[in-house]
């Protein structure tokens, strides 16, 4: 604990405040839940089991209930989201480190499940979220570990991913998460290069010139018009839209392009060791490591099929 605003800290000189209860349990994450008028302990224990306490004054804890999230593990992440924004429609995110979440309601004392593991990110290079409110708590923002990104003989383990805000949204066929860059990463960019009703094809690929560093490229089309797979070479590195699959292939990893029949926009976030991409509103989201190279300082938008008709095409340069 800390007494002087995070300066400095005292180790409770009676921990543990929660003893052992099983195998690996560890990764707490402690938040205070108004509906059961108590602090919130999540806790992984093993396998895709999470253990949730309960506790008045954060000294003393009392096991509540036993979760699981399917296909995760580990460092759980545990808040509340107003699905669509309506404060009558909320609900509590129970997370793993491999972004799967299920859906809670907090009533009677516990929590009940709304609906089961979804996945949110996709790939395995995202891993072990935080998240946290911003001062009006009117916004969610996670932080992710890109843990397989790699930077030569740097003596780092991956990267912090790009904040992103979280929301959640109602569909039919249940409830999504929802992510989004922070909108302060607009005021780092500067807009380069916009194309619009632009039609691609073998003989007549669309080239930008690019200086070194970071971009954010926005790319929109309608899915009903594109009946051909879209290239995108930039600074040494490809990107594929696959788009009869509704897949964003990058390496091998693999992304849907579209969810919930949402129209194709995609947003790619494009680093040295690292391309992050929001797709369908962020329904889906991924990060994958590459390494750029600044000796090939161009984007190359093409097609070796049928021509395609894209929307708009944005490539903005983040500056620092």
């Amino acid at each position: 604990y800390s007494n002087d605003g995070g300066m400095t800290f005292t180790k409770y000189e009676k921990n543990p405040v929660v003893e052992h209860i099983t195998a690996d349990n560890r990764d707490p994450r402690v938040i205070w839940c108004e509906e059961l008028d108590r602090y919130v302990m999540a806790l992984y224990l093993e396998r895709n089991e999470y253990q949730l306490l309960t506790s008045g004054n954060l000294l003393d804890w009392e096991p509540l209930q036993t979760l699981r999230i399917d296909r995760d593990s580990e460092r759980p992440d545990l808040y509340p989201l107003n699905a669509d924004g309506n404060p009558a429609k909320r609900k509590w995110i129970l997370s793993g480190a491999a972004h799967h979440f299920v859906v809670l309601e907090a009533a009677d004392g516990k929590f009940s499940v709304v609906q089961n593991s979804r996945p949110f990110s996709n790939g395995a290079g995202s891993y072990a979220a935080h998240s946290f409110f911003t001062d009006d708590e009117m916004e969610r923002i996670q932080i992710a570990w890109d843990r397989n990104c790699s930077f030569g003989n740097a003596p780092v383990c991956g990267q912090m991913s790009v904040p992103y805000t979280v929301s959640l949204t109602e569909r039919k066929d249940g409830y999504y998460l929802c992510a989004s860059p922070v909108r302060e990463l607009d005021a780092l960019c500067c807009e380069t290069h916009e194309y619009t009703d632009v039609t691609l094809s073998e003989e007549n690929p669309l080239r930008a010139e690019l200086e070194e560093g970071a971009y954010v490229l926005d790319l929109m089309f309608d899915g009903q018009k594109v009946h051909s797979d879209i290239r995108i070479d930039l600074f040494g590195q490809q990107i594929l839209l696959e788009t009869s699959r509704n897949t964003i292939r990058v390496g091998t990893d693999t992304m849907p392009i579209s969810v919930a029949a949402s129209k194709p926009e995609v947003k790619f976030i494009i680093d040295k060791g690292s391309v992050e991409i929001f797709a369908s509103g962020g329904k889906a989201i991924m990060t994958t490591p590459w390494t750029l190279n600044f000796n090939q300082c161009y984007a190359v938008f093409s097609t070796d099929d049928k021509p395609a008709v894209i929307d708009r095409i944005v490539l903005k340069k983040i500056v620092l």
